[in-house]
């Protein structure tokens, strides 16, 4: 396979069209890493700086006060709509406190967009339903509704000739 080719490859339940960017040799070259991993570490080293600085708050106030912030509140957050304000999507920071008990403050959360500090105040849990088919159903179609739109934009945009003709 050459750069830049394009190839669609059968999956379970449809397909995925994909292109190679680069070759590359095995393993990791240190020059073309060098800049994620210096990133990294940068993110780690002020991740532990600002735990430390948490560490002598003991409410949400106290430690918003360190950082000359403000404690904001969101309501009705889940792992279906991870957004939060102020931080945006946040999908491993929900996913980190969805099952922490109530009224209790946690400090210290690392994740990739930054360092939290969360108290819950209140949780709701939704009644199961007794047929998750209609759900399923939705998100099928979505899926491919969107799996179809993708690969008629990749026809569209692809210099195709139909030469079947001249062989049949």
């Amino acid at each position: 396979t050459k750069e830049n080719d394009i190839k669609r490859f059968d999956v379970q339940n449809g397909y995925a069209v994909v292109q190679l960017t680069g070759k590359r040799k095995k393993g990791l070259s240190i020059g073309s890493s060098k800049t994620a991993i210096r990133a990294t570490l940068a993110n780690e080293k002020k991740a532990k700086l600002i735990e430390q600085k948490m560490s002598t708050g003991n409410t949400l106030e106290e430690i918003a006060k360190t950082f000359d912030l403000k404690v904001a509140s969101s309501k009705a957050v889940s792992i279906s709509s991870p957004v939060l304000p102020g931080v945006g999507r946040s999908d491993d920071l929900i996913t980190a406190i969805v099952d922490l008990p109530e009224n209790k403050l946690y400090k210290d959360i690392e994740t990739r967009t930054g360092v939290f500090a969360v108290k819950i105040l209140e949780k709701t849990v939704p009644e199961p339903l007794e047929n998750y088919s209609g759900s399923t159903n939705v998100i099928h179609k979505n899926l491919v509704s969107k799996s179809r739109r993708s690969y008629e934009t990749l026809k569209n945009l692809a210099d195709i000739v139909d030469n079947r003709s001249a062989f049949y």
